[in-house]
């Protein structure tokens, strides 16, 4: 019997002994209070969970999902893959940046506790995802990590804020620019509210009944919708200080008609111009994502201009442009994601790099006007509806690069005959 009930102590033991990122055991040093035969039995566990962890990796390995040499990194998920749910394995610490891009078949990802950082751009363009759960266990998420994705919003309350480059120390006080904290006082005076380093602009004051307003020197950024619905301003003039526009930070600008947006902004946010009565638009040189709904429904946007630097326009980035006449895509640009120019009804022309592996869907639906379309030798996709109802398009010409064809991508078209004829697994939309 005392055999048997020292056993079942051990056992008891035990339970805090799971696995955590690669390998390591959890929970507190022992501090010499424990005997040789329970150090010994501990190792034991920890080695036989390691072992199964690494067995389940490798089956997942098996279905062409890349994992880094010591396991601890989910690299690239397989895309070929008909799964619409997936399970990463334990065992997993990191996900690695673009791991899950673009996998538009996924709607469910499952996280397990002891996944600590979450890659930039990991899940960019998954479009249907819309059930991911963070761990707690995960500290740290890279930029871009959700964007294009329907559970974007859902996870925003753990995805990391914009940091304002660190203040310059004092000794053991933060320092704030003289210059700065005295401009920032002659707007806080009138409401406007600004970060305690005065380096963010975190929000405008609604009231004040001015059209124009200029952003004080020094501010490097604008905080998530900081002019959210300022609907009586039309110009805004914003510094070469700033950096980073936050998401939505304009949105809903009814009347505002004038930004330029500075050269050394690297970052745009979700919806940041969304329901702008902007007229054109020059995207800056270092702005590698337009994220998901950046400039959705500025009706009277008629010209933009997107340089070289842009590798991904998101999910409805130019929705509802119906002014908008010319746009030409860069050919570093990779993916373009659904509804991106959906119901741009005044695009004559587009022409599809050959960078551009995938056609999101929809993404040039309701494009009424457009009469001229290329698309390059290197696009593999096009998903479903991507140039439904572009009632002008009478002729196009499929390149050999292309596998997948949605049903209905060319639905209302006069050239679907055309591409029926070309690319004979196309089902038509009706």
């Amino acid at each position: 019997m005392p055999k048997r009930f020292f056993l079942f102590l051990l056992a008891a033991t035990l339970t805090a002994g799971a696995l955590t990122g690669c390998g390591k055991v959890s929970g507190k040093s022992d501090g010499s209070g424990k005997s040789e035969k329970l150090k010994i039995f501990e190792k034991s566990e920890s080695k036989k969970r390691q072992q199964q962890n690494e067995e389940r990796i490798a089956r997942h390995a098996e279905r062409g999902i890349k994992f880094s040499d010591d396991k601890c990194t989910l690299e690239k998920y397989n895309n070929e893959l008909e799964d619409s749910e997936y399970t990463i394995p334990d065992g997993v610490a990191v996900i690695g940046r673009g791991a899950f891009e673009n996998c538009k078949k996924l709607t469910s990802v499952t996280i397990p506790a002891g996944v600590t950082e979450i890659g930039q751009e990991a899940f960019r363009g998954c479009e249907n995802l819309t059930n991911v759960t963070i761990p707690a266990s995960v500290k740290t998420i890279g930029k871009d990590a959700f964007s294009g994705c329907p559970c974007e919003k859902s996870v925003g309350d753990r995805l990391p804020k914009r940091k304002s480059p660190a203040p310059v120390p004092r000794g053991n006080a933060k320092h704030i620019d003289p210059y700065m904290k005295r401009i920032a006082e002659g707007h806080e005076v009138r409401g406007i509210k600004f970060s305690d380093d005065k380096r963010t602009l975190v929000e405008y004051n609604k009231e004040l009944d001015l059209t124009e307003y200029a952003i004080p020197d020094g501010v490097t950024e604008i905080g998530d919708k900081a002019f959210f619905k300022c609907e009586q301003l039309r110009r805004v003039k914003i510094p070469a200080s700033v950096t980073s526009i936050g998401s939505e930070a304009f949105r809903g600008c009814g009347n505002l008609t004038h930004v330029t947006i500075p050269a050394n902004v690297n970052a745009i946010g979700r919806e940041a111009f969304a329901e702008c009565a902007l007229k054109s638009v020059t995207i800056p040189k270092g702005v590698a994502t337009i994220n998901s709904g950046t400039f959705n429904g500025c009706g009277n946007l008629t010209s933009v201009i997107i340089p070289a630097s842009v590798t991904y326009i998101g999910r409805e980035a130019f929705k509802g442009c119906g002014n908008l006449l010319d746009v030409e895509i860069p050919h570093q640009v990779k993916s373009i994601a659904s509804e991106a120019f959906s119901g741009c009804e005044s695009l004559i022309s587009v022409t599809i790099p050959a960078s551009t592996t995938d056609i999101g869907r929809g993404a040039f639906g309701g494009c009424r006007k457009l009469m001229f379309l290329t698309i390059e030798d290197g696009v593999k996709t096009i998903d479903a509806e991507a140039f439904a109802n572009c009632e002008k398009l009478e002729a196009i010409t499929i390149p050999w690069s292309v596998t997948t064809i949605g049903k209905g991508a060319f639905a209302g078209c006069p050239c679907e005959k055309s591409v029926k004829k070309q690319f004979p697994r196309y089902e038509s939309g009706k």
